[in-house]
């Protein structure tokens, strides 16, 4: 049985994809910040709010990388774990200042997003020889060209 595809992550920069098939549910925050403006003898109620910027959305999920014969790229032939963890390291979470991302999940973005990757972690500890657990946290966005 061959695990169905749930997100897809692209790096625009480098044209590079990578098919993430058993996804935990995405955690997700989104905050709008307010300075908030005290006034002498007043109450809480009656503080003065100030927002400088405007919403940001970080969503995260947990994955699992395993090997059932199936490429997880778009035709690198990416079927091993090791060869998906290479493949995430080197050619999807880049060096690259400028580059961005389009994350496409079945159930919460399935019309795509743009965001930036935050942080990846693989830890080749958890899970068994036969599979490995991930985590990948991004931020809702686009990078701006300086």
């Amino acid at each position: 049985m061959v695990a169905a595809i749930e997100a897809t992550l692209v790096n625009n920069k480098v044209s590079k994809t990578f098919k993430f098939r058993a996804v935990a549910p995405i955690r997700n925050s989104k905050s709008q910040p307010a300075v908030p403006i005290p006034l002498v003898n007043t109450d809480p109620d009656n503080t003065l709010l100030f927002r400088f910027t405007g919403q940001s959305e970080v969503f995260g999920f947990t994955f699992a990388l395993f090997d059932d014969g199936v490429d997880v790229s778009n035709g690198d032939s990416i079927v091993t774990i090791n060869q998906q963890i290479a493949y995430l390291r080197d050619q999807i979470y880049t060096k690259e200042f400028d580059a961005s991302w389009t994350l496409t999940h079945s159930r919460y973005y399935p019309s795509g997003v743009n965001c930036v990757i935050i942080n990846m972690d693989v830890d080749g500890a958890k899970g068994s020889e036969a599979l490995v657990i991930g985590s990948i946290n991004l931020r809702r966005g686009r990078t701006a060209s300086v």
